[in-house]
């Protein structure tokens, strides 16, 4: 059990620091409407949160069960793609940064939630965990958490 929450520190850590969950959150808290938005965004993310790992453990166990203390040859195989595929949007991410000349744009999204209503605050906090990296560190944690309890 001790070494399952040292698999999932690193993970936790890295959707932690989520740029975009902390931006949206420090716009809701600066906007005129902080008192009714905040909590259901933070519910929304909380329970996206929840949802996306636990479709990952579902899909987790459609995968073919190891010998016990014996490699999981696919469970490694699908890590190491989730990893690459972390690699990719990082490096996408970052050329895309550097290719704009001046100020980007201010994103809809961020000018839009200063007229956030508790509905769309608990639905924008459970959509951001649907994103790409959100996806793939959900997917990691479901697969530690299947090879954990399969042992």
């Amino acid at each position: 059990m001790l070494g399952l929450v040292g698999q999932l520190l690193p993970i936790g850590l890295a959707a932690a620091i989520s740029t975009v969950p902390i931006t949206a959150m420090l716009l809701i808290l600066l906007s005129p409407r902080r008192s009714v938005a905040a909590v259901p965004f933070l519910v929304g993310y909380v329970l996206g949160t929840f949802f996306a790992v636990g479709l990952a453990l579902l899909l987790a166990q459609a995968l073919p069960e190891g010998r016990p203390r014996q490699p999981q040859p696919v469970t490694g195989i699908v890590e190491i793609l989730i990893g690459s595929g972390l690699i990719v949007l990082g490096i996408h991410g970052w050329r895309k940064r550097h290719r704009s000349s001046g100020p980007a744009p201010t994103p809809r999204w961020a000018t839009a939630i200063d007229a956030l209503s508790p509905g769309r605050a608990f639905v924008l906090g459970f959509l951001i965990d649907l994103r790409p990296k959100s996806l793939l560190l959900a997917a990691v944690v479901g697969l530690q958490l299947h090879g954990d309890t399969g042992r």
